[in-house]
């Protein structure tokens, strides 16, 4: 580690004027995790005959790393997670949603998709109608009294007319509905 830094100090002159090195140094008691120190320097031109010099400020990030390395770890097996679980919402053959505290919503399946793009298809100009309207006063009003609502509805999909069962289901805790 010595020599690493000497050579980075002598690398820190006018044609590098600003550097950082990351350093691991190891402890004496194997059992504890090496320092990782992070030293950034900034070469300093004399004035007038005087001598450069050197400032360096130096940080354990050591910590900071493993932190940041857990994190991202984390965040992989999370966004796993996510994707699979989307899978398994995408392969119900029926609409999955989800509403934000506003009512409108913030997720839906591959099923909902498809429902919504056949409706909007049959209108003119390809307009999307308003379907949203009762469900979005269902699910305010499921929200509201912290119970499922249900409700009943012919909806025509893919030129099939067939009665659907709505269900708003509250998660009061996050002010979100399924």
């Amino acid at each position: 580690a010595a020599d690493k830094f000497q050579h980075w100090l002598n690398g820190l002159n006018e044609n590098a004027p600003h550097k950082t090195l990351i350093l691991e140094l190891s402890e004496a008691d194997a059992n504890r995790p090496a320092k990782e120190i992070e030293i950034s320097g900034h070469w300093i031109k004399g004035y007038a005959g005087d001598e450069d010099a050197r400032i360096l400020w130096a940080y354990d990030t050591g910590d900071l790393r493993r932190e940041l390395q857990r994190y991202k770890s984390e965040n992989v097996k999370l966004k796993i997670d996510v994707k699979q679980y989307s899978t398994i919402l995408n392969m119900a053959p029926y609409p999955i949603w989800e509403r934000g505290e506003d009512m409108k919503l913030r997720y839906c399946n591959l099923r909902y998709s498809e429902m919504v793009e056949d409706i909007a298809a049959r209108e003119p100009d390809g307009a999307m109608p308003d379907i949203d309207k009762k469900e979005r006063q269902l699910a305010a009003s499921a929200l509201k009294e912290g119970v499922a609502k249900h409700d009943r509805r012919h909806i025509v999909v893919n030129g099939e007319r067939k009665l659907y069962q709505l269900d708003e289901l509250p998660i009061v805790e996050q002010q979100m509905v399924i």
